[in-house]
């Protein structure tokens, strides 16, 4: 499919956005369009994914905004979605690489975003389709949650980094000597929480204690194996 990708700046598109997000998640809070308006006006952007023959199709959305640490400057994803009948067609792709080349020439040199580290089909395609890199493990993030894909679990959440430039290498995570250690969670985290919701929470608090651990104590994650059953990270030291 011929995908179009663009950037919102009319109110009447803007009002749009939280019905889309509604019907990809469910949430009963959607992001308000005010807070969109302020968004664009202030150094973020919001996308939409639609098919090149039909614009006004919207498949899935992204809303990014400036944000700043000890380093400087970045763009913060905020939000990313697909509708799920569009998902697996190359959407959710074309929508990351519009926004890293407009960070890229709105004078972002990075771009941050936040996901669930329970999840296998996110951590596959942020870590191994987009390359982005693991910063930091934050517990609770968003503290709790209405929507139906949280599930009430606790809103633990990895935090990456893309590089806006594709030639700017990454810090490498190869093999200094030390073994690479695994982290495991479900390969169908949907499927455990249908099946037996205190497994999920389990699966949980076992991946925030690995993480937590291997983080403080020098790993970076390097890669994820996606499986059948159970997918795993991949951690090493750092070479450099």
């Amino acid at each position: 499919m011929d995908l179009y990708v663009r950037v919102l700046t009319r109110n009447e598109e803007l009002h749009r956005v939280p019905f889309l997000e509604q019907s990809i998640w469910g949430n009963p809070d959607p992001i308000p369009d005010s807070l969109l308006r302020v968004i664009v006006d202030h150094g973020g952007a919001v996308w939409v994914a639609s098919p090149a023959d039909r614009p006004e199709t919207w498949l899935g959305f992204a809303v990014g905004l400036p944000g700043r640490d000890d380093v400087g400057w970045y763009l913060h994803s905020h939000l990313a979605g697909v509708l799920a009948s569009q998902r697996r067609q190359g959407v959710g792709g074309a929508l990351k690489l519009h926004q890293r080349q407009w960070a890229r020439d709105n004078g972002y040199s990075r771009i941050r975003w936040t996901f669930d580290p329970l999840r296998a089909s996110n951590a596959h395609f942020n870590l191994e389709r987009l390359g982005a890199r693991v910063v930091e493990y934050r517990v609770g993030y968003y503290g709790t949650l209405k929507s139906a894909l949280n599930h009430a679990l606790p809103t633990d959440r990895l935090v990456v980094e893309w590089a806006t430039d594709p030639a700017r290498g990454e810090p490498s995570s190869g093999d200094d000597g030390d073994p690479p250690v695994f982290i495991p969670i479900p390969a169908d985290l949907d499927g455990v929480l249908a099946r037996d919701p205190a497994e999920a929470l389990s699966w949980l608090r076992s991946v925030r204690a690995q993480f937590t651990a291997c983080l403080g104590g020098g790993y970076a994650v390097s890669g994820f194996d996606r499986g059948v059953g159970v997918s795993r990270y991949v951690l090493r030291r750092p070479t450099r």
